[in-house]
């Protein structure tokens, strides 16, 4: 039985940040919605703050250590 391949582009292309979520933007379409409990350093962080942001390095979904202060 043959089977289809679906290959996904897991790299992030654009992030933002609400007062309770962390949107992150993937190459092929897809979002994820992080609660930002989990980010501490952007949790506690201003509006101003959050959105004063830059990758580092490539991110892809099963890493996440792509934003920097």
């Amino acid at each position: 039985m043959p089977t289809l391949a679906v290959k996904f582009d897991s790299a992030a292309v654009d992030v933002r940040a609400d007062t309770s979520l962390l949107h992150v933007a993937l190459a092929d379409g897809r979002e994820l919605a992080l609660p930002l409990e989990w980010f501490p350093r952007l949790r506690d962080a201003t509006p101003e703050q959050r959105n004063h942001w830059r990758f580092i390095g490539i991110f892809n979904a099963s890493t996440q250590s792509f934003m920097t202060k």
